[in-house]
């Protein structure tokens, strides 16, 4: 009978407590990030744009895929 509560409450955890858990839905760019010539920067869903990220792209464009990361104090520069 023990194991059969344990096994209730696990799934019960998992199906409506874990799922409620915040997630990154959409990209974050984090408020020192310096992000030049926005026009030309192609942000997809769930990347991340971590702290002093310095991004400039004057001539082509740079896209940034899903699941992507532009690490803390990187430059980017595309041209």
């Amino acid at each position: 009978m023990l194991n059969r509560l344990k096994k209730r409450i696990r799934y019960l955890y998992t199906r409506y407590v874990r799922n409620e858990l915040p997630s990154i839905s959409w990209y974050h760019i984090h408020p020192t990030a310096l992000l030049y010539n926005r026009e030309n920067i192609q942000l997809d869903p769930s990347c991340l744009v971590c702290e002093y990220v310095i991004v400039r792209a004057p001539a082509a464009v740079l896209k940034v895929g899903m699941h992507s990361q532009l690490g803390p104090f990187s430059v980017f520069f595309t041209g």
